[in-house]
């Protein structure tokens, strides 16, 4: 179910981004070397999920 969870809010954030227009290029999402995931939205990298 977290897995659910943390898909759901990587489109939905990914979306409003995209709306918003913070990227030229659109939303990038970065995963580091420990598994989190990390949303570009043009200012910052937001954590979307820790593991």
């Amino acid at each position: 179910m977290r897995g659910l969870v943390a898909l759901t809010m990587t489109v939905g954030i990914a979306a409003a981004a995209s709306t918003v227009g913070c990227s030229t290029t659109g939303p990038g999402v970065a995963v580091d070397t420990m598994g989190s995931v990390y949303l570009n939205d043009g200012l910052h990298f937001r954590i979307l999920e820790l593991r």
